[in-house]
């Protein structure tokens, strides 16, 4: 082998070595870029899940309030995860409506209940806008 020869071995090699290694570097940062938005995405559908979950424990929490005291009106709860506004209004049927607020998420649930003889029944039970 002359020294020509070797020298534009040597070369080639290089150049093939920079070429993976730009390659390497490429697919790492699609994989990182892949990786922090599923990060964000799932961040958002635990934070939706949990405002749900809040909205709907106020609404549980009026029922329980209701069957001790039938004048329960509502109540606005800081918590650690958020903020909970539960709100009841009419007679026979009355509207409970909870309202959960966790950052920019806010889920409501609303429930219509009977009172009547002293026996609470659960007419509805849904998710509001």
């Amino acid at each position: 082998m002359n020294k020509n020869q070797y020298r534009t071995s040597r070369g080639q090699t290089i150049i093939l070595l920079l070429a993976f290694v730009i390659i390497a570097i490429i697919v790492t940062t699609a994989a990182i870029i892949s990786i922090s938005v599923n990060i964000k995405a799932t961040d958002k559908v635990y934070q939706g899940t949990t405002v749900y979950d809040l909205a709907e424990s106020g609404a549980e929490n009026a029922i329980i309030k209701l069957l001790r005291d039938n004048n329960y009106s509502g109540e606005n709860l800081d918590l650690p995860q958020g903020t909970l506004e539960i709100t009841v209004t009419g007679n026979n049927p009355k509207l409970i409506r909870s309202t959960a607020v966790i950052g920019n998420f806010i889920r409501t649930i609303e429930v219509s209940v009977d009172t009547s003889n002293n026996i609470l029944t659960v007419l509805s039970w849904k998710e509001t806008t």
